[in-house]
């Protein structure tokens, strides 16, 4: 009778074991988001303006300084809040995105297509000062995580004012490296 109890405890013991590290099948297809969403770090770009007013008052290019947060919903969607600084002639324009990046795939290499809305200042100099826009971006990008905790970034963005009369459409090219926490693949199961 020793035995048998011994036995059935070691089966319960290993049967429980095995629920714990997710034999339930009935917690397959249950959604699971990262304990730690939110990420950040910086990033540079040159950005070429279309707009013909911009490049009489601030010029045809502007550096970019960029300050990148992410908030990691999903393993294929985050939410973006860069916040700019553009380098040109004048040192005081900035910018402020909103929006979504779609990752395209899976892996340590992933490209992605966001979409967003920001605002924007130019400081145009002389006596008509600065202006303040709101438009709407485009973007393609790759992402190379390097390791667990660092990924850079590398997109291609296309900007347009929807709220100012320059009719402002910029293109360009940044780069960033943004920075994890440990605890960002570690998942919480949502029920």
């Amino acid at each position: 009778m020793k035995k048998l109890c011994v036995c059935l405890a070691a089966v319960c013991v290993f049967a429980g074991a095995g629920f714990a590290a997710g034999g339930d099948p009935t917690e397959s297809g249950i959604p699971t988001s990262p304990l730690k969403i939110w990420s950040t770090g910086v990033g540079g770009g040159l950005l070429y303006t279309l707009s013909d007013e911009i490049k009489d008052s601030c010029g045809q290019s502007f550096g970019e300084v960029i300050w990148l947060n992410s908030f990691d919903f999903t393993d294929n969607f985050a939410l973006f809040a860069d916040i700019s600084w553009y380098i040109g002639e004048s040192m005081t324009n900035f910018g402020l995105d909103l929006g979504g990046d779609f990752m395209l795939s899976s892996g340590r290499v992933k490209p992605f297509l966001g979409v967003g809305v920001g605002a924007r200042y130019y400081d145009l100099g002389g006596t008509s000062g600065g202006t303040v826009g709101g438009g709407a971006l485009v973007r393609l990008g790759m992402a190379l995580e390097l390791t667990n905790t660092v990924e850079v970034r590398v997109r291609a963005p296309f900007q347009f004012a929807l709220i100012n009369d320059m009719k402002d459409m910029r293109v360009g090219v940044e780069v960033g490296v943004v920075f994890f926490s440990n605890l960002r693949n570690i998942k919480r199961m949502e029920y």
